[in-house]
């Protein structure tokens, strides 16, 4: 087994699963989401995706690319991950509560799907987290931020704090 970042980066599993629960292969884009033997990070990166120096995810950019499926909470298992943008896709069910994952994540962009329930409070959690951009879902309830900079819900209209 080798520990080389390179041959075997660990944020390759997480991303194989967020490819095969929101219906992958159906993707409008989806360059380098099938090379399982390719650090995600290398040149060419996966389609979508921007790394660090160090070829750690920071960055998800799969607005309107066609996913469907429940929303992927192992996603927030990449340490490094500071924004994760998957609006207007066809994303479902509830956001569970998410403990404490979520580290370096300042830009969350979820608008535009079919998720329902409440925000869990869990969001929180994150503490470096800026923007919350939810609106165009179903969610209900209330949601109290104690760091977020903005937020968008269902109305579509941003609120500065």
């Amino acid at each position: 087994v080798t520990k080389d970042k390179m041959a075997c980066p660990p944020e390759r599993n997480v991303l194989k699963y967020f490819y095969e629960v929101t219906n992958g292969n159906d993707w409008a884009a989806k360059e380098g989401w099938l090379d399982e033997y390719r650090n995600p990070c290398s040149t060419p990166m996966w389609y979508g995706l921007s790394c660090d120096n160090s070829l750690s995810v920071t960055g998800i950019r799969l607005e309107g690319n066609g996913l469907f499926g429940t929303f992927p909470v192992n996603i927030f298992s990449l340490l490094k991950l500071q924004e994760f943008n998957v609006a207007d896709n066809n994303l479902f069910g509830m956001i569970p509560d998410l403990g404490e994952v979520a580290n370096n994540l300042k830009v969350l962009n979820i608008a535009g799907n079919q998720l329902s329930g409440s925000l869990p409070p869990s969001l929180n959690n994150f503490t470096l987290l800026q923007e919350l951009l939810v609106h165009e879902n179903r969610f209900t309830g209330t949601f109290i931020s104690n760091n977020l900079k903005r937020i968008t819900a269902d109305c579509g209209i941003p609120y500065f704090h």
